[in-house]
């Protein structure tokens, strides 16, 4: 089941090298949609249904009601759809395969760079192929992505986090949120901040992470829900200073 699955993104993958930079925007309710992300979506969903038929889709562009099942696939058909339109590299495609509720196969592509972030319960994260671990951090300067969507109010929180974050080294740049997860947990940065719109990256994030060795929860320190917004993932020796950190920024905001 899993290899039909990598198979479908991979080949999806292709299409989207070809077509980065040079597809328009044809969201009317929405900014930053393609027929990309509708085709990729609706041929998942086709995919899927021969899984069996207690397998439902939670997906972010026609979707995006999660219907209880014991075997539910969380989809970003393009994460970062933004960044493809641009034609700049680090979108993916983002998958992962809740069984009762548990994350237990996850997979975030890289078409640019052609890049294939996997990971099972149990059995580690590989990309291309090769195990992952969360690297031995420089804890004189870890590395932090921070990652805020639209819906939020960026600057104010911009201004929150620079002023709590001054002993870690932060980033922010172009970059979709599950190709996020996936350098945090191939060890390319330390640690991450998110603050989403939505979870369809997330679930998948959440298994790369734990199963390369780091810890990853939403804003409450628990395991993610389909209504959370908040998540902070890391190395065990950062996280839970990025939580608190974390909480405090956004205690008086609501999403």
């Amino acid at each position: 089941m899993y290899d039909h699955v990598i198979e479908f993104v991979k080949n999806a993958g292709e299409r989207l090298r070809e077509k980065a930079g040079n597809i328009p925007d044809i969201g009317v309710t929405k900014d930053f949609l393609t027929e990309e992300d509708l085709r990729i979506e609706r041929e998942f969903g086709e995919l899927i249904k021969t899984f069996g038929p207690d397998h439902r889709l939670f997906a972010e562009e026609e979707h995006d009601f999660f219907e209880m099942s014991d075997n539910v696939w969380v989809m970003d058909p393009i994460s970062g759809t933004s960044i493809f339109m641009s034609g700049m590299p680090h979108y993916g495609i983002v998958v992962s395969h809740l069984v009762k509720g548990v994350v237990k196969f996850a997979m975030v592509y890289d078409p640019a760079m052609r890049h294939s972030y996997i990971a099972e319960q149990g059995k580690g994260m590989f990309l291309n192929g090769n195990r992952q671990h969360m690297k031995v951090m420089d804890e004189r300067s870890p590395k932090v992505l921070l990652v805020v969507s639209r819906k939020w109010n960026p600057p104010a929180l911009f201004a929150r986090f620079a002023a709590a974050l001054t002993e870690f080294n932060v980033y922010r740049f172009p970059l979709s949120d599950g190709i996020s997860y996936a350098y945090v947990a191939s060890g390319k940065f330390d640690g991450v901040i998110a603050l989403t719109k939505d979870t369809f990256p997330d679930f998948a994030g959440s298994l790369l992470v734990k199963e390369a060795g780091g810890i990853f929860t939403n804003r409450e320190g628990g395991d993610i829900k389909p209504t959370d917004r908040v998540f902070v993932a890391g190395h065990p020796s950062i996280h839970a200073k990025l939580l608190q950190i974390t909480q405090k920024a956004v205690q008086d905001m609501v999403r």
